[in-house]
């Protein structure tokens, strides 16, 4: 293999990285790849009554996504003036004296936003859903599965990385992406009705029993070197401004993610992040830039580049597990997904849902790719 092709190049922690980072990892080039252990069941009494929460719900829900959209929308709009004033493509955000001050002011002017979603969470996870499902589990007797169902929670009861900035660089790259209107739309998803999904119907200890379930997706060959794959992804979902060709290519797809590089000073050992998932709702993620090519989890995978872990405790997110995305052996990209749900219908539907969302997306990422390659 030539240097050439042996060396990622994507700026950031990813500029001049050796292209396995430690080394291959031990998956067999002939592993047989698998979509997974995914079934889901019927309808049961627990969606039932999920659905007569959400129905109690659902009228402070559309008060305050109104409310939400029409606050966020000039701040959307101060945010597109930002990237205006940009060099395009821009790798990364520099977060000097100037951003700093720029984050504050936007801080100060979406605090009062902040504390009406807090109190939101507060009303509709505490003080609706928290007392529906503790009586649920007790006339279900599903306060059995109590225990076992925080054991298979575990290694997922964390917080995660939070970051002020990091929100507001992941929120400019994606509106750089999908421009304001179309952002604005599905933003409030993210705290109006991806917490009450997850708590509700996905990972409710009180209410179902848990366990962990494995999906996986995977692209087609992509005819380009291991290295050009692994730096135009990195391109295509880590670099805060894109150029005009990869912007337009990416904008209609019907998954776009958006996991910026850390600051520079953590280059040499990145940081976790906060990213963006948008789809038909918005997720924010704890992402890790895996330059190093360790701690990868697939048995498929050739090259680690993003890990993903997905905690219990991120109501902004409505999964819960841990996502990988990877470079396999036949050049392609893989993205498993071991995600905790319970014994339910709607909690594994959306799961489902998820799963045929990135099946849908991979011919898309794949041909974003060979489109507009970085050191191909």
């Amino acid at each position: 293999m030539s240097t050439e092709h042996s060396i990622i190049r994507a700026s950031g922690p990813w500029e001049n990285i050796p292209l396995y980072g430690k080394g291959v990892l031990n998956a067999s080039a002939n592993a047989e790849r698998s979509n997974g252990n995914l079934v889901v069941p019927g309808y049961t009494i627990s969606d039932c009554y999920g659905i007569l929460i959400c129905l109690i719900i659902a009228p402070i829900g559309i008060i305050f996504y109104i409310v939400f959209m029409i606050y966020m929308l000039p701040i959307f709009i101060i945010l597109r003036i930002y990237i205006a004033m940009l060099s395009s493509p821009k790798p990364r955000i520099d977060r000097g004296c100037f951003f700093q001050l720029f984050s504050f002011i936007l801080f100060l002017i979406c605090f009062p936003l902040i504390l009406l979603v807090f109190i939101y969470l507060f009303l509709t996870l505490i003080v609706i859903t928290l007392p529906a499902s503790i009586i649920y589990s007790f006339l279900s007797c599903n306060i059995c599965n109590f225990c076992k169902n925080m054991t298979v929670l575990k290694e997922s009861r964390k917080l995660g990385h939070w970051s002020w900035n990091d929100i507001l660089v992941t929120i400019i790259g994606q509106i750089n992406r999908q421009g304001v209107l179309k952002l604005l739309l599905h933003f409030p998803c993210v705290c109006i009705v991806v917490p009450i999904l997850k708590y509700v119907f996905v990972v409710n200890p009180l209410l179902y029993k848990l366990s962990e379930k494995f999906t996986n997706q995977w692209t087609a060959s992509i005819p380009l070197n291991d290295a050009t794959i692994v730096s135009s992804l990195i391109k295509s979902v880590s670099w805060t401004i894109e150029d005009d060709a990869t912007r337009f290519d990416i904008r209609d797809d019907d998954f776009s993610a958006n996991y910026p590089f850390p600051p520079a000073n953590f280059d040499h050992e990145p940081r976790p992040v906060v990213g963006i998932q948008v789809m038909s709702i918005v997720n924010f993620t704890y992402s890790i830039h895996n330059i190093h090519n360790v701690n990868v989890r697939s048995t498929t995978a050739k090259r680690g580049i993003f890990r993903v872990p997905l905690y219990f405790y991120n109501p902004f997110h409505i999964m819960t597990g841990y996502v990988e995305v990877n470079l396999q052996h036949q050049s392609a990209l893989e993205h498993p997904m071991w995600c905790i749900t319970g014994n339910n219908h709607l909690g594994n539907q959306f799961y489902k849902n998820a799963n045929l969302l990135f099946w849908k997306y991979a011919p898309e990422v794949a041909s974003d790719l060979q489109n507009e390659p970085l050191n191909a």
